[in-house]
């Protein structure tokens, strides 16, 4: 088995904000290395149109260039060949159940079994005659170091039109004295860097940029279907992405764990046909599915007609339970396809965490 990596080192260049929540991490047996951990907080404070609401949550902060090469080590101590400096170019079936692969170094390589693993670019699906992932949130973020310590028990969050159009903004400690603050935007009418230079002079007019960092991620939700003869796209080239908070650490471990284990029973029984590998997409749809759907449900939810009525339920939030639960009912009263969107938490249970 050859891991293919395109650039002569894993992890670089980074893009991620690197969020990992720990009961994700549980749930899946995924053991994250102390020496790749940059901070742990417990809570996530939620900025939204002037109000704020702290939520109890454990994460890793994790530095992602580490973390990658800690995961390709796994892989290479379990038998898998690390080609780095190897990025496909093009990939020509022989026949239904084969591969021809030719590198950027020239080399031409033979397989029985492609799983397309290759981030935002999601090329390999279309060489597969799938779909590709769509809509595009473009990411920006800074590491900045700033003259007063940080409270690395405390991530934050901004949503609304205003900070990050069709998306939200971040900023995570990474050390005593330094954060990640990043933001991605959806059909944005200014480029992402303006509203990230407005939300740093905002929150923190004084820190110093320390280093920049860019990408793209796929926030439409998985492709469907995400498998056919002979492959099987997993991560973000599958769209597995969560399309409210465009994190996809945890989702792209499992759905390749489990692409992993159908290969390995496809490849025994000498059987790669379309219908053998779509145990691959029933098994990760239904760990990962619900969760999916609440995660796009909610984020029309913020940026549609209940808008309002939620800034109200988060203002009633701070004069206690009672004119919580009066606002809820207001809510359900004015929005009664909540109902809809409760039934979906319900669905997608622990998994919201991966």
């Amino acid at each position: 088995m050859a891991l293919l990596e395109e650039h002569e080192e894993v992890g670089i260049p980074q893009h991620c904000a690197g969020m990992i929540i720990k009961k994700g991490c549980e749930l899946l047996s995924v053991r994250v290395p102390d020496e790749v951990v940059q901070a742990e907080p417990s809570t996530v404070r939620i900025h939204y149109v002037g109000r704020e609401l702290e939520v109890g949550l454990e994460l890793y902060i994790v530095d992602r260039a580490s973390f990658d090469k800690h995961l390709a080590e796994l892989a290479a101590s379990s038998g898998a060949e690390l080609l780095t400096g190897h990025k496909v170019l093009r990939a020509n079936r022989l026949g239904r159940e084969s591969w021809s692969l030719t590198t950027k170094r020239g080399r031409e390589l033979r397989a029985d079994l492609l799983i397309g693993a290759d981030g935002y670019k999601a090329v390999s699906p279309s060489w597969a005659g799938l779909e590709r992932p769509r809509d595009v949130a473009s990411c920006i973020q800074y590491e900045l170091e700033l003259d007063e310590e940080v409270d690395t028990s405390v991530i934050d969050c901004f949503f609304g039109s205003d900070c990050a159009p069709g998306g939200y903004a971040w900023a995570v400690p990474i050390g005593e004295r330094s954060i990640r603050i990043g933001l991605g935007v959806r059909g944005a009418p200014r480029p992402a860097k303006a509203y990230l230079d407005a939300l740093v002079a905002s929150e923190f007019p004084r820190a110093r940029i320390s280093r920049r960092l860019a990408g793209l991620v796929h926030v439409g939700g998985p492709i469907r279907p995400s498998y056919t003869d002979a492959f099987m796209a997993v991560g973000e080239a599958a769209g597995q992405v969560n399309p409210l908070l465009g994190t996809g650490i945890l989702s792209a471990i499992a759905s390749a764990r489990i692409a992993g284990q159908v290969a390995t029973g496809a490849l025994e029984e000498g059987d790669l046909s379309s219908p053998r590998l779509s145990e691959y997409e029933r098994k990760w749809l239904e760990l990962l599915g619900p969760a999916y759907e609440l995660s796009m449900a909610t984020r029309q939810l913020l940026q549609g007609p209940a808008r309002g009525a939620i800034e109200e339920l988060l203002a009633a939030s701070k004069r206690g339970r009672i004119h919580v639960a009066i606002g809820a009912l207001e809510l359900l009263v004015r929005c009664p396809t909540l109902l809809k969107h409760a039934l979906r938490w319900r669905r997608a249970g622990m998994a919201f965490f991966i």
